[in-house]
């Protein structure tokens, strides 16, 4: 074993050291791991990245016919610059979802009492997301219990 107070490393970094006896040492920068949290993601500008959130509601007549009641655009075009707006989005959707590619659909919908029907969202990544850049967000999203892949 070496007795590393001889060598001088004893109660010292290895880059001290090595500066104590003249050697230059580049400095190192260390990230923080607590500023991951919120993870710029990065494209040209030209390449926008958005996310589409549809919506359908399904009342006890139109579910005897097989149709929905009501459909349309929630929210449309969300440019996307974080994973943290890709989060809140699920989130505001009601949680858990289901899908593959870049169509996801929640699970539980929305339950309107009064009346008997449910609303469910649909949420929809443009396509210009690289397969690289989805497996990062759904690896974030399943860390959170946001999406079920079938």
């Amino acid at each position: 074993m070496i007795n590393m107070a001889k060598k001088g490393w004893h109660g010292q970094s290895a880059r001290h050291s090595l500066a104590s006896r003249g050697f230059k040492t580049p400095s190192c920068t260390r990230k923080s791991p607590s500023k991951s949290a919120s993870t710029k993601l990065r494209w040209k500008p030209s390449d926008k990245r958005t996310i589409n959130v549809t919506y359908n509601i399904v009342t006890p007549e139109s579910a005897k016919d097989g149709d929905v009641e009501e459909s349309g655009f929630e929210k449309e075009g969300v440019e996307i610059s974080s994973i943290d707006d890709i989060i809140s989005i699920f989130e505001e959707c009601g949680g858990a979802t289901e899908g593959s590619g870049f169509s996801y659909y929640t699970i539980d919908p929305e339950r309107d009492y009064t009346d008997g029907s449910e609303k469910r969202y649909g949420i929809h990544f443009s396509r210009n997301f690289t397969g690289s850049e989805m497996d990062g967000i759904l690896k974030k999203l399943g860390e959170k219990r946001l999406v079920r892949h079938y």
